[in-house]
This record gives structure tokens, sequence and C-alpha cells, in this order.
């Protein structure tokens, strides 16, 4: 019973205009039908096929396919970029420092505060590597949080410098120690 409620017509009017705002969406999206209908396939920025042979034409293909490139796009970069040359990173120094996850677009670690920001930094700096997206040279910024839980208690949209990261880690592993 709460919230906001829209008539249909308010809807497609909504729609509208956003379409209107942003044709290329449109585009997008009647070029990814034609991909799929003629190649009865779909492939991504990193050469993985999504067989659409004995799909049947419809809207819920189109919202699968519409979806499945940048998922599986996003997907890959943060495995491939993050994750495993992150994980052998670790491994190779020898660190004590753990991924403990990958999130849809974001990776969760455990860091020795003495470990934490070159591990930071190797990840940045490989995750924003430039990659070819559909002939265009892409890099992807990374969000930087730290905290003592997923949700992060200071966050950057660029890599800090060290000193920067250090204090803010420290500080947020003081609070902590106050706390209990």
């Amino acid at each position: 019973e709460e919230g906001v409620r829209v008539s249909l017509k308010e809807c497609q009017e909504l729609i509208a205009r956003k379409f209107a705002a942003k044709p290329g969406i449109l585009d997008w999206q009647q070029a990814i039908r034609e991909e799929a209908l003629m190649t009865k396939k779909l492939v991504n920025a990193w050469g993985v096929e999504l067989d659409v042979t004995y799909e049947r034409p419809g809207a819920d293909l189109w919202r699968k396919c519409y979806a499945w490139k940048p998922q599986a796009d996003e997907a890959r970069h943060l495995n491939l970029l993050g994750l495993v040359p992150t994980w052998h990173y670790i491994q190779d120094k020898g660190y004590k420092s753990k991924i403990n996850l990958q999130c849809h677009d974001a990776l969760v670690f455990s860091l020795r505060l003495d470990e934490a920001y070159d591990i930071v930094k190797f990840c940045v700096q490989s995750l924003e590597q430039p990659r070819d997206y559909y002939g265009v040279a892409l890099s992807i910024p990374c969000t930087i949080k730290i905290g003592k839980n997923w949700k992060g208690e200071q966050e950057w949209k660029r890599l800090p410098s060290q000193q920067t990261f250090l204090q803010a880690a420290t500080l947020i592993m003081e609070e902590s120690l106050c706390q209990t």
C-alpha cells in the first residue's frame, strides 16, 4: 500500500522519454537482436559465446540477450584482471592476506596492515588497465573501500597515497579496538 503509484500511461511516457534522451540504447538493443537472430549466438568482448540456437525469439530471450554481454564482460573483467592476478600476487609475495570473495562487481579482502596497500595498489592497477571492448579501449575505474565490514568506513574513487590509506586503515583499526 505504500510507495509511489504510477499509471501505465505515465510509465510508458517515462520509458519513451528515457529512450528519446538516450537513443543509442534502442540502437544497441536492435544490434543485439540482429546478432542473436543471424548468428544464433552472442559473443562477448572476451570471446565467450552464448548459444541461442534453440531459444524462441521474444521478449524473454531479448531481456536475456541484452543483459548477457555486459554481465559476462564484467564478470570476466573482475575475475581475469582482478581476482586471479591478485591471488597469484598474494601467493608469490608470500603474504598472509586473503581474498574472501568475489561478489558481482567487487572483490572483498581480509588484509594485514603491512600488506594492505601493496595488494590494493596491485589489484587496482591490474583492474584499471585498458582493455578492448567492442573496438574501444576502455579503462574501468575502481573504487576502494576499507572498513571492519564489507560496507566500509572509508571510500576513495581513486587509489589514495600510501600514507593516506594507512592513516585511514590505522584509525579504523584503533576505533574497532576501542569498541571492544
